[in-house]
């Protein structure tokens, strides 16, 4: 995917990665972390997911858990982003946080 801006979206960056990975045959999907918006009260409603989740998940051939963080460029992993990362990566799962998807060939993706 080309980007035309200087800073891609994340959403577009996203969507690169999702298509990296579908042609690597990685099963793997946009983990939904906003609230939704509720139109009657004019409102977003809070997500009730835990705070630190990926916004890409999946499993890597294999069985190991796949998480990786999004990420425009100079874009930094929040406080519990960062608990995420370590509590996955303690547990054997592949992490990484990518601004595209040469971060993911570097990591070994």
């Amino acid at each position: 995917m080309i980007f035309t801006q200087a800073k891609p979206l994340e959403r577009d960056i996203q969507r690169a990665i999702l298509q990296y990975l579908k042609l690597r045959k990685i099963f793997a999907w946009r983990n939904q972390t906003t609230g939704i918006y509720d139109q009657k009260r004019k409102t977003f409603r809070a997500n009730q997911t835990m705070k630190g989740v990926p916004d890409i998940l999946g499993i890597l051939p294999g069985g190991r858990f796949l998480g990786i963080e999004v990420k425009r460029p100079g874009g930094k992993l929040s406080p519990e982003q960062e608990q995420f990362k370590i509590d996955a990566i303690g547990t054997g799962a592949f992490y990484v946080k990518a601004t595209c998807i040469e971060d993911l060939k570097a990591a070994g993706l």
